[in-house]
């Protein structure tokens, strides 16, 4: 289930608007996590590398944290050519205005702190035994490292969050991708990354709707993470896209019947309703890529409100997708 993800979440199978429009009654019913609650605190790598006095200094640093050594050093790369790099990296000129533009966003990362500790506060209520990872940030100059997420460790590529038009960005991100790479999205993006190792499937089952629920599992997770969250900070679609899909969610039901697509194997129509596009053409000039994934959140959903003895971490680790898939009724429309 690797090919599922976008995002290079490197475990497992594959905020600050959080009361945007669309509060939902999950919201008032969302248990106490206080108890929960640890304190999180962002180690800024990148202002780190960017204080270093010296090539031996960066050396130093990669010996010294080898949660993040492993992880940005390339196979094959010798440590000293990585710490070069990155010593560079932190004296280039050209760079300055990125920095300049991260510290305009990152300056302050209360917001974000806070977020991510309600995240893991609310992780370890429904997952007692999982531990509380390190929170980490850098600049990769764009070498794509945008999140990673293990269980020891978050790591943030900065210069991924900037907002929907940076002044620099990475140009293989286009910009239906690009918008949704903000700041006040990063938990989001984090409580998915965690999702992973959570989210047990089946991996022989390669259809359509084991893609869907795949990503419906992960959805509805993050729905439970931030409960007050709007659907649109969850699917990341825009408040309008989301309210016209709820006010009719028949016509993608429908068009998947029609083509019977729940049961389709082919890479094709993976790559049409599950991965990333712009709009999903074939069922209609305004309708948002990713369709699938959204579907999929539906059906979980209503799986959920049918069966509610089905706890979060009960959901997580069921592997049977036809099971669920009949067992929501979810049938928009009917």
């Amino acid at each position: 289930m690797g090919k599922y993800k976008k995002m290079k979440v490197l475990y497992g199978l594959f905020i600050g608007v959080l009361f945007i429009s669309g509060c939902s009654d999950s919201c008032s019913d969302a248990p106490d996590v206080s108890s929960f609650k640890k304190e999180v605190t962002i180690v800024r790598i990148d202002n780190t590398l960017r204080n270093v006095q010296s090539f031996d200094d960066v050396k130093t640093l990669l010996k010294t944290d080898k949660a993040f050594a492993d992880f940005i050093l390339p196979p094959g790369v010798p440590v000293d050519e990585m710490a070069y790099r990155l010593y560079s990296l932190g004296r280039d000129t050209v760079f300055n205005n990125l920095y300049a533009q991260i510290d305009s966003v990152f300056g302050n990362t209360d917001e974000l702190n806070a977020d991510l500790s309600e995240l893991f506060a609310r992780v370890n209520y429904h997952f007692p035994k999982w531990s509380q990872p390190q929170v980490k940030a850098f600049v990769s100059g764009f070498g794509g490292y945008d999140l990673i997420q293990t269980r020891d460790m978050t790591l943030i590529g900065l210069d991924y969050f900037l907002g929907p038009k940076p002044k620099y960005f990475d140009q293989s991100f286009p910009a239906y991708i690009l918008k949704y790479y903000t700041k006040d999205r990063i938990s989001f993006k984090v409580s998915m990354a965690i999702s992973n190792q959570f989210n047990m499937v089946d991996r022989k089952d390669q259809s359509v709707l084991a893609h869907m629920l795949f990503y419906g599992k992960a959805y509805y997770f993050t729905k439970q993470m931030f409960p007050c969250a709007a659907d649109s900070m969850i699917c990341e679609y825009s408040p309008e896209e989301i309210n016209m899909l709820d006010k009719d969610p028949a016509y993608v039901w429908d068009h998947f019947i029609d083509k019977k697509l729940f049961f389709n194997t082919d890479r094709e129509a993976i790559q049409k309703y599950i991965d990333d596009r712009p709009k999903v053409f074939e069922i209609g000039e305004n309708c948002p890529g990713r369709i699938g994934r959204w579907l999929g959140y539906k059906i979980v959903e209503s799986y959920m409100k049918e069966h509610p003895e089905v706890t979060l971490a009960m959901l997580m680790t069921d592997e049977d997708c036809k099971k669920i898939f009949n067992e929501s009724h979810y049938r928009p429309g009917k």
